[in-house]
């Protein structure tokens, strides 16, 4: 009686580890091709945002913020191509003033497309002295020009030290990391994103249009993002 008892008790652990297994297995085989939906829709994005085209002499910073040191001392401030990924289009743009003294970490500016937003903090400490007063009417400029009209601001830094420079990275330095960005990247929205999500969405070119990434985001994941990222 015993022994059948013990034999029963191990087919009953092995039936169990045996649909524990397989659920394991169905879920691992759910999430692969959730990602290669996700990859194969975003794909056209990411080719589209040349996000490895860094122009020479710009500091590429860490939050997608790049700058350039002017002439005449100021540094001019934008985004890089990353955000593009995240909106089409930008419904409001919102500047800081000229005059302006900001800190290193204050909100400059903000960017909003529906109910998603993103903020722009300070770089360094400065007194704002120019700004992109176009961007009010064209934005689109940030997200297909972010090095040339996108610009958003320029700041007399306050003090300019070396710390500033080496917290950057510039030239091929600066497209390696963007390269392991975009893999970083790649991955958070192939868990964020289910492939069920894209149904409807997804363009016939086999792209999801680029503005539907913030939106098929939930906040939790939006904020994961930015923080991520853009923080």
């Amino acid at each position: 009686m015993v022994a059948i008892l013990v034999l029963l008790t191990v087919i009953a652990f092995l039936t169990i580890d045996y649909f524990v297994q397989r659920a394991e297995a169905r879920k691992a085989v759910t999430a692969d091709a959730s990602a290669n939906v996700v990859e194969a829709a975003l794909a056209p994005a990411f080719q589209r945002a040349r996000l490895e085209q860094i122009p020479r002499g710009v500091f590429a910073h860490r939050n997608h913020q790049w700058s350039a040191l002017e002439p005449t001392g100021l540094l001019k401030i934008g985004l890089d191509g990353f955000v593009s990924l995240l909106f089409k289009k930008i419904d409001r743009v919102e500047l800081p003033r000229i005059g302006d003294t900001v800190r290193k970490g204050d909100v400059v500016a903000r960017f909003v497309q529906g109910n998603r937003k993103l903020e722009l903090r300070a770089l360094i400490e400065g007194t704002v002295k120019d700004v992109n007063a176009s961007l009010a009417t064209n934005p689109a400029a940030l997200l297909l020009e972010p090095f040339e009209g996108g610009w958003v601001y320029k700041v007399a830094p306050a003090q300019l030290d070396s710390s500033f420079v080496t917290s950057a990275v510039l030239g091929e330095t600066a497209v390696a990391w963007m390269r392991s960005e975009i893999a970083k990247l790649r991955d958070v929205l192939a868990h964020a994103i289910s492939a069920p999500a894209l149904v409807g969405v997804t363009a016939q070119d086999g792209g999801v249009p680029v503005e539907e990434v913030g939106r098929l985001l939930s906040d939790e994941a939006w904020n994961r993002v930015v923080q991520t990222f853009l923080a």
